[in-house]
C-alpha cells in the first residue's frame, strides 16, 4: 500500500493511517466501522477525495497495462461518463448510449426536455438515473435496490452525501458544472455538462 501512496503522490496533510484506510476503501477490505470512519473524513477532506480519485485513475491505468490495452489522451477517468447539454430551455444528452427508452426519441431529436433518464450498470444490475432541470440548478435522482448504500455527489471542494428513502436516492439544486456520483466510494460515474 505504501507503494501506491507513493506512485500517485499525494500531497495533503493527513495522516498515513488515513490514507491506507482511503485507499483501501474501493477494495472492500475495510471493517464496518473503518469505512464510515473515512466516508466522514471523505466528506471534510478534499486532499483525501483526490487521492481517492488518482488512486481509482491509477487502478484503471495499471489494469489497462496488464490488459495490453492502450489509453488514448482522452481515457483519463475509470468511470462512466454521461455528456448533457444544459440550455435555456432544456436539457438534451450528447450520448444516447444509456438512455432509458422512454425519453429517447424525443431526446435524439436535438429538443430539450425538462428530464433524461438513463440506465447504467452497476455491480448486481443497473441502476435507473434521472436528471431533471430546475431554473438554474440540477435535480438528480437514483433508483437503487440497494438500502443500505451511501451515495455521494462530488462537484468541486463540495461533496453531499444521501442514502435511499424508499428506493431513491436524491439529490436536489446541483449546480449546473460537471459533478461524479459514487455509490459507497466503490463504483462511480461522472455527469459532464456543456452549456448552449
Amino acid at each position: 500500500m505504501k507503494k501506491i501512496i507513493t506512485d500517485i503522490s499525494h500531497t495533503g496533510i493527513c495522516g498515513d493511517d488515513i490514507q491506507e484506510l482511503v485507499l483501501g476503501l474501493p477494495d472492500g477490505i475495510l471493517s464496518r466501522d473503518e469505512e464510515a470512519m473515512v466516508f466522514d473524513h471523505l466528506a471534510n477532506c478534499r486532499a483525501c477525495r483526490g487521492l481517492l480519485q488518482s488512486y481509482m485513475e491509477y487502478r484503471e491505468f495499471k489494469k489497462k497495462q496488464h490488459d495490453g490495452i492502450e489509453s488514448s489522451p482522452g481515457d483519463r477517468h475509470p468511470w462512466l461518463d454521461i455528456p448533457i447539454a444544459v440550455a435555456m430551455a432544456g436539457i438534451r444528452a450528447i450520448d444516447s448510449t444509456y438512455l432509458h427508452e422512454y425519453p429517447r426519441a424525443h431526446v435524439l431529436s436535438d429538443k430539450p426536455s425538462n428530464m433524461l433518464e438513463y440506465r447504467i450498470p452497476v455491480t448486481g444490475g443497473e441502476s435507473l438515473i434521472r436528471i431533471f432541470k430546475g431554473n438554474e440548478s440540477l435535480d438528480v435522482e437514483i433508483e437503487t435496490g440497494l438500502m443500505t448504500s451511501r451515495f455521494y455527489l462530488m462537484q468541486g471542494d463540495d461533496m453531499t452525501v444521501s442514502s435511499p428513502d424508499k428506493g431513491v436516492v436524491s439529490f436536489t439544486g446541483v449546480p449546473l458544472r460537471n459533478f461524479l456520483i459514487s455509490m459507497d466510494m466503490k463504483e462511480f460515474f461522472s455527469i459532464s455538462i456543456s452549456k448552449e
